[in-house]
């Protein structure tokens, strides 16, 4: 939406304190958030990465966002459309398009955060003033940016890198609880470029006990890579025959071996910064490379026989 000059005027004398702090002290006192390449809303820290142009009249925006210490949700697009708001160095204002997390739909009743696993969020905005060139304010939830100048597009798609962000280092947890269950992770490993199989035991202490390992609609185990990226969608092996998706059971005291296939998995990530299923998560895993023999397979073998003159 294109503002007139006077409406413009109006707008900018209303709002020239958004971005600086009050300093008005004393109870009652009261400040807009600051405007910058970082933000925070309900508790989740966000970092821009970029605006990027992605053809002529469209802008497509990316950031990274880690709950510290709890899982978090936080609203990012609203349910009949919009969710994020953005002004142009022009005083044109835009309401967002299509918004993804992690790679995926972000949810219009809120996003969940899982405890310090950075998740990438990327927005795009639509039909852009041809002679704009940057955002001056960028705002969903109570977060906001400010000041982001459009950058060429960087791919062939117009679509910025998955590489733009790299995740901080996590802790390592490979055993987790879950209803009375014990698990221990084996590993998790490429099995073809963009296939991740995750192997992990169970073992249930006395007695007999149920864990739900998938859902009846598919998914049941959630993770997380090292650029942001979320899967759900997901292949599980109990014990090698198919996981029940109303439980599985797991006996006294037998350890069972569980797998699990992701799919489209980015070829760029090197480890899982979380991988949760039922009230259990591990966390930090690094992903195992394709075993050589595999890499190589269809590189002709170099002969070894004497060449006789």
């Amino acid at each position: 939406m294109r503002l007139s000059p006077l409406r413009f005027a109006i707008a900018m004398l209303f709002c020239a304190g958004c971005a600086t702090t009050s300093s008005t002290s004393g109870a009652g006192s009261s400040s807009a958030p600051e405007a910058g390449d970082r933000a925070e809303s309900d508790g989740v820290d966000f970092t821009l990465g970029g605006c990027w142009k992605a053809n002529r009249n469209d802008v497509i925006c990316e950031y990274l966002g880690v709950s510290r210490g709890a899982d978090r949700a936080v609203k990012l697009r609203g349910c009949g459309g919009g969710g994020h708001l953005a002004f142009d160095d022009k005083g044109n204002q835009y309401k967002s398009g299509k918004i993804s997390f992690g790679g995926g739909h972000a949810n219009c009743n809120g996003s969940k955060f899982l405890a310090d696993a950075p998740v990438r969020v990327t927005v795009e905005f639509n039909n852009i003033a041809s002679d704009a060139s940057s955002f001056a304010s960028l705002a969903f939830a109570k977060a906001r940016f400010g000041s982001i100048p459009f950058q060429p597009a960087l791919s062939e798609t117009g679509a910025p890198p998955s590489s733009t962000f790299a995740a901080p280092q996590i802790e390592t947890v490979a055993r987790t609880e879950s209803d009375g269950v014990l698990f221990t992770l084996v590993g998790c490993s490429r099995v073809s470029p963009s296939e991740i199989r995750c192997e992990y035991t169970g073992l249930s202490p006395k007695i007999d006990r149920r864990v739900v390992l998938r859902g009846c609609g598919g998914g049941g185990q959630l993770a997380y890579d090292d650029r942001g990226n979320q899967y759900t969608k997901s292949k599980i092996s109990f014990g090698g025959a198919h996981a029940n998706c109303n439980g599985s059971t797991f006996l006294s005291d037998t350890p069972v071996r569980v797998t699990v296939d992701f799919t489209n998995v980015a070829t760029d990530a090197s480890a899982f910064t979380s991988l949760s299923f039922a009230k259990a998560r591990f966390t930090g895993i690094t992903l195992s490379s394709l075993p050589e023999s595999t890499a190589t397979a269809e590189a002709p073998a170099e002969s070894t026989a004497e060449q006789v003159p």
